[in-house]
């Protein structure tokens, strides 16, 4: 999958194409720069495990965080497994949010808009810039 261009540049400077994938409670996957990973892994981390939330927080992020690397095409592999718990087909949608991107197979992304109260296809009032990219897998 193609990191989008805006963002090529800043993540090579960040952490140098190394990113790490893992699961959201949402069905999509999370892609952190390494540094900022290891921050988000460090507060959870922290959270206490007696807590039954936190540790299933823990499962959930920490427990499939899975490091890539973005080649010389600017691409990233990801992992069946994390192909698998997204259900990610052939089309996807990567979305910027904020330190992250989150990864969707289509079909669910097209759903979880309908879910959030915004009408199907309604990506059409996003920028009209690359924080938003839809790809053929």
């Amino acid at each position: 999958m193609p990191i989008p261009t805006r963002h090529r540049e800043h993540i090579a400077e960040l952490c140098g194409g190394q990113l790490i994938v893992t699961c959201d409670r949402d069905r999509c996957l999370l892609i952190y720069p390494e540094p900022t990973w290891l921050e988000v892994e460090a507060r959870i981390n922290a959270m206490p495990r007696a807590n039954a939330f936190a540790r299933n927080m823990q499962r959930m992020l920490v427990g499939n965080a899975m490091p890539v690397e973005m080649d010389s095409a600017h691409r990233i592999l990801i992992k069946p497994m994390h192909r698998d718990y997204a259900r990610i087909d052939r089309k996807v949608v990567l979305i910027g949010q904020d330190n992250k991107f989150e990864l969707w197979d289509d079909a669910v992304y097209q759903k979880k808009l309908g879910d959030w109260g915004i009408p199907e296809g309604g990506t059409e009032a996003a920028p009209a810039d690359e924080s938003m990219a839809t790809f053929q897998w």
